[in-house]
């Protein structure tokens, strides 16, 4: 099977790592929340399903905040940019949030992304993250597009969709695992049966959980896409030359060629292997451009991408 090569299995490192790690962060503060639950005698199914809302909300909410006390602060960007910034969201009608600038140890990797909420406050406030080398990496009509695009996240409440999607699931699996002990413990069915029925309840979850969340992320990056240039004067071309920049920055371009070869060789457990293993939640460069093309024809008429755009379209 063809492998990414370069900086993806650097980059699936580092993915691995901060996922593991935000896993057993969120699995100890359920822990100790469902040890508080026991010791006031509340129902054990219950108990469950609230520990896990409890710990997952947690580590989600905290996450960015502990990224940015971590991290390297960077330097603050130049005047321009913080104008740039500021008519940005003053064309959303948005006040610009916290402006925090992180210097990755991986000089490589730039990006820009929005925590928080639009109306939240403390550690539920909005905050505009930014690398410090990112308006250098970028032109100004690409940085534009990617500003544009982090407001768009924040205006729509995708963040917010997010949160309450994954929670959904976590409660559900939460009733379905909590449910199968219970009735296990009333059936007098040995342990080991149970605990391969909660195990096995686990990985699924895991995998509707995964294909439904990648689903859902996907979706609303290309709405922030078409969000930037429709709804704050963003050019299409500068937003694919952004995304395109970035993912050549990160190493996320030779993921996209790994998949392209593994499609033209017909081979979908390859191509699929590739995207569960190195792939992120966003969609790749060449999807994002049908989809943008698909959606302004006239500005990408010199595409060679026929195939993907009539796809999309469709």
């Amino acid at each position: 099977m063809s492998a990414p090569q370069k900086n993806i299995p650097q980059s699936a490192i580092h993915a691995l790592f901060y996922g593991i790690i935000f896993y057993v962060s969120y699995q100890l503060v359920a822990i100790l929340s469902l040890a508080g639950f026991k010791f006031f005698g509340l129902n054990p199914v219950l108990g469950w399903v609230l520990s896990q809302v409890i710990g997952f909300s947690t580590v989600f909410t905290v996450s960015t905040k502990i990224m940015q006390k971590t991290w390297n602060q960077g330097r603050r960007p130049s005047g321009e940019v913080i104008a740039l910034i500021d008519r940005i969201f003053e064309g959303a009608g948005l006040r610009r949030p916290e402006l925090v600038i992180l210097k990755p140890q991986n000089s490589k990797i730039q990006n820009a992304m929005v925590t928080g909420f639009l109306a939240g406050t403390g550690l539920f406030a909005p905050t505009l993250i930014l690398t410090e080398d990112l308006p250098e990496v970028l032109s100004c009509a690409e940085l534009h597009a990617v500003l544009a695009h982090e407001v768009i996240h924040l205006q729509r409440y995708h963040l917010a969709k997010r949160m309450m999607g994954i929670g959904a699931s976590v409660i559900c699996a939460s009733v379905i695992i909590g449910g199968w002990i219970l009735m296990g413990t009333a059936l007098r069915l040995p342990g080991v049966v149970v605990n391969y029925f909660t195990f096995g309840g686990l990985v699924l979850w895991m995998g509707i959980h995964t294909v439904t969340h990648k689903r859902r992320v996907r979706a609303q990056e290309f709405e922030a896409d078409l969000g930037a240039v429709t709804d704050l004067g963003a050019d299409p071309q500068a937003v694919i030359e952004a995304v395109r920049t970035l993912s050549k920055l990160s190493g996320a371009d030779e993921i996209e060629k790994a998949m392209q070869v593994a499609a033209g060789k017909r081979n979908r457990l390859e191509k699929f292997l590739i995207d569960w293993i190195y792939g992120s939640t966003h969609p790749l460069a060449s999807e994002r451009r049908a989809a943008l093309a698909a959606a302004f024809p006239d500005v990408f008429a010199d595409s060679t991408d026929s195939t993907e755009i009539q796809k999309v379209a469709a």
